[in-house]
């Protein structure tokens, strides 16, 4: 497999963007295309230590959790630069998340223990910085375990390059996605808290009682409401199943993988309500990169469409890691229903609105 290596220094990575975030790089010319050209590579040149670390991250999680599943994914151009604009003082060479690892576990017992055997791993991989979520939520409600690795390895010319993990429990990872499907169809950046005020209110009450469920700390600032009680309200003022409905029925994938494809560039076109998948093998690393800076580009202004690089073996396990890109939400919802029944409610549901009844403790 070969894998692009980092040709320009970090100056230059971050007169490049500086650059994009003030041009109009719909118009090309030479120096836009040149700081597209320093772009594309730096993110590129992102591959070999997000694989090193997928691969320690891989052996970990198998161990704490057979049924765990792990993905990596290049940043999306789109994220990458909305992210530089909402943090004045973030620099592109400086950007941890470029290259993103993920693995999901089943319970929040194995998500600790993941934790542990990647802190007392030994790799000469530099683990400089680690965020935990679970223990202290954002404010927004999101949960998980991030821990950001400086690659160290014996390829010198990619040293000093950052990897973010991310590591979440099944619950944690169904509602991260949730957000991420309802702003993606609502075109809104509710993951960075940005958004209907109704819809963020209802993620932060939903991870309140999400960490009820898993017996973890949630947000500070809502330890003295009823998040039951508003979660409930909330689910029927938004009709939050009919909407989540709505996403999923309408979504399907075009095309299936062809065997020995391991890297897919995904696209989801939201006016058509279709996934496009384009698969590519290790040994088409560099076909898959250009492949997606193209398919970027392609669709730079056009709001309805998504396009992200991913490392994944198979469709199942795809639509597992990035149900967001499926619109599928039936985890979330049946977890929202989770809730309900820890409180011995029964559900019911019509027209759009939920109803609990008590349930007989007789019973």
């Amino acid at each position: 497999m070969q894998f692009e290596k980092p040709r320009f220094s970090k100056t230059s990575v971050n007169k490049a963007a500086d650059l994009m975030l003030r041009a109009d790089t719909s118009a090309l010319d030479d120096d836009v295309i040149e700081a597209l050209n320093i772009f594309f590579n730096w993110r590129a040149s992102h591959a070999l230590p997000m694989q090193t670390i997928s691969v320690l991250l891989r052996r970990h999680s198998k161990l704490a959790d057979p049924n765990s599943f792990v993905v990596q994914r290049l940043k999306r151009e789109r994220s990458i630069f909305r992210k530089l604009l909402l943090q004045d003082k973030m620099q592109l060479s400086r950007m941890q998340d470029i290259a993103g690892c993920r693995a999901v576990v089943e319970s929040l017992n194995k998500l600790v223990l993941l934790y542990s055997s990647l802190k007392l791993s030994k790799t000469k991989n530099k683990l400089v910085r680690v965020q935990n979520y679970v223990d202290k939520p954002k404010y927004s409600g999101y949960r998980g375990i991030h821990l950001i690795y400086k690659y160290e390895g014996s390829k010198t010319e990619w040293h000093g390059m950052l990897v973010e993990v991310q590591l979440r429990t099944q619950i944690q990872h169904s509602w991260a996605t949730a957000v991420e499907v309802v702003g993606t169809f609502n075109n809104q950046a509710l993951k960075a808290s940005m958004g209907d005020k109704d819809w963020l209110v209802f993620f932060m009450l939903a991870s309140a009682e999400f960490a009820n469920l898993e017996n973890c700390p949630k947000n500070k600032l809502l330890k003295d409401l009823d998040t039951f009680k508003g979660l409930f309200v909330y689910v029927n003022k938004l009709k939050v199943f009919d909407m989540l409905r709505a996403y999923t029925v309408s979504a399907t994938v075009a095309g299936s993988p062809p065997s020995g494809k391991d890297y897919v560039v995904l696209r989801l076109d939201r006016s058509l309500r279709k996934v496009f998948h384009t698969w590519f093998s290790q040994d088409e690393l560099k076909d898959a990169q250009k492949f997606y800076d193209d398919t970027e580009q392609e669709y730079k202004n056009d709001d309805n469409n998504d396009v992200v690089l991913v490392a994944s073996s198979s469709v199942k396990e795809l639509r597992k890691a990035y149900p967001n890109y499926f619109a599928d939400t039936e985890e979330f919802r049946k977890n929202i229903f989770k809730v309900f029944e820890a409180h011995n409610y029964e559900v019911s549901e019509t027209d759009g609105n939920i109803k609990l009844k008590k349930k007989d403790k007789k019973k």
